[in-house]
């Protein structure tokens, strides 16, 4: 049933835009922030920049909606579901700033 539901860009536009650049602030400020500071080496292989973007993507991460929810928001609510909102605004952002390598699943 929910293979054939697609998320209205139009009603959507706004509040996407506004996660993409929510990403985009919060990252300048953490490079901001950290400017004086030697650059920090990885943690488990992962530079600050990309734990950045892990942890952008564990709160958006919720357990699955039913699909009778699901379809009730992406038809009348101006926000995409959280899983499109974690990954897609950290994609969106990740264009912005070069040189961070993220692959959507």
């Amino acid at each position: 049933m929910l293979d054939t539901l697609h998320l209205n860009g139009r009603l959507t536009l706004g509040e996407n835009t506004a996660d993409i650049g929510g990403v985009g602030d919060r990252l300048r400020t953490r490079s901001s922030a950290s400017w004086r500071q030697a650059a920090p080496a990885p943690i488990d292989g992962f530079t600050p920049e990309q734990r950045f973007f892990l942890s952008h993507a564990r709160v958006w991460r919720s357990a699955p909606a039913r699909p009778r929810q699901l379809r009730q928001q992406v038809l009348t609510n101006p926000h995409s579901p959280a899983h499109w909102r974690g990954e897609r605004a950290a994609l969106g952002a990740r264009r912005v700033r070069a040189g961070v390598r993220l692959q959507a699943r």
